[in-house]
């Protein structure tokens, strides 16, 4: 539990960061709230720092979850649509896989600031643990591959 609300507190502080600098033409880094972001979380919050026009890092935590991965951009702009390849856990340690998830962040007005933000794609399963896998798929042993999604909202 300590884990978790220092991750927390870490990427608040970050999205606050990130929001102050909005106004600012050179920053692309992008803040997320919402369902199965930041790993597979009922809630979370993502940040993704962009390391150059194509290429982000991006990390976050949820409640009972967390992630970490590299987002690939079609495109300098903040907008611009990417390929997340990422780890994702879930349940602290019950889910784990590996996702390629195709991202979208839509604004909501011409200012670029508050938008959309959707996810989704297909994950490798490492690891399922059974309780889990049956409540999801009635069966003892976990698909190879499952479909993995999320939405929220971002600046």
């Amino acid at each position: 539990m300590k884990s978790f609300v220092l991750s927390f507190v870490i990427l608040f502080s970050l999205s606050c960061y990130s929001f102050s600098q909005q106004g600012t033409t050179a920053n692309k880094d992008i803040v997320v709230v919402g369902y199965q972001i930041g790993g597979y979380s009922l809630i979370g919050i993502e940040f993704e720092a962009r390391m150059s026009d194509l290429i982000g890092i991006n990390f976050g935590a949820g409640f009972l979850g967390f992630t970490g991965g590299v987002k690939l951009h079609t495109g300098p702009y903040k907008n611009s649509p990417a390929i997340n390849i990422n780890y994702k856990d879930g349940g602290m340690g019950l889910v784990k896989v590996i996702a390629t998830e195709f991202a979208w962040r839509i604004p909501f007005n011409n200012q670029d600031r508050v938008g959309f933000f959707i996810q989704g794609g297909l994950a490798k399963v490492l690891y399922m643990d059974r309780g889990v896998s049956i409540d999801l798929f009635k069966k003892r042993e976990a698909p190879p591959y499952m479909l993995s999604f999320g939405a929220g909202l971002c600046w």
